[in-house]
């Protein structure tokens, strides 16, 4: 429906144009960025940061950041996420520490959590759970970001890179790149 009303958009628009095309090759602009999927995908991977085991009254599920993982999150996005302006897309799994997390990793990007995808599959999961989640992200999504845990996070960076990282540290981030306009082509040794 929104290309419809993009293309109509179009013609209204040349038709009382008094420079015919002027506004239309702007729409067409529009169009294209929007419809057409760049041949390059951005994967960020971040490790959620480091959690409390002090509340023992809470399960894994609920546990919180605890003091340094609240500095990390605040402090690693402006030291290694600059730049980044065509983020459009965040999964997250919901347990509370990687929640808060990307929240606050959201907050430096001047992103809203409105972009987050809260996904029960990465939390308690493999591999083989964090790649259907990525494969299931729309293709106008070129940069997305995922919060998700070890071993995990370090199990899919070098499944997906061919890399031999031992351990991505609390709050740690990967930067990789797929040539590829289909998320859903993400595979092994492809970044």
């Amino acid at each position: 429906n929104a290309l419809y009303l993009l293309i109509f958009s179009l013609c209204f628009c040349n038709s009382i144009s008094e420079k015919p095309f002027a506004t239309g090759s702007f729409i067409l602009l529009i169009l294209k960025n929007i419809f057409l999927p760049s041949a390059m995908k951005t994967l960020w991977l971040i490790r959620h940061a480091k959690s409390s085991w002090q509340l023992n009254a809470l399960t894994d599920f609920e546990r919180p950041l605890n003091e340094r993982g609240y500095r990390d999150a605040y402090e690693m996005p402006p030291r290694v996420l600059t730049g980044i302006a065509k983020l459009t897309h965040i999964l997250v799994s919901p347990a509370v520490r990687t929640y808060t997390t990307a929240v606050i990793v959201a907050r430096h990007l001047r992103i809203s959590s409105a972009m987050f995808t809260l996904c029960p599959q990465l939390y308690e999961s493999g591999v083989s759970e964090y790649m259907n989640a990525l494969r299931e992200v729309e293709n106008v999504h070129n940069d997305v970001m995922l919060f998700g845990h070890n071993p995990v996070i370090t199990e899919l960076s070098n499944q997906l890179s061919g890399g031999t990282i031992e351990n991505i540290p609390t709050c740690g981030i990967v930067r990789l790149e797929f040539d590829s306009a289909d998320w859903a082509q993400l595979d092994d040794n492809k970044c």
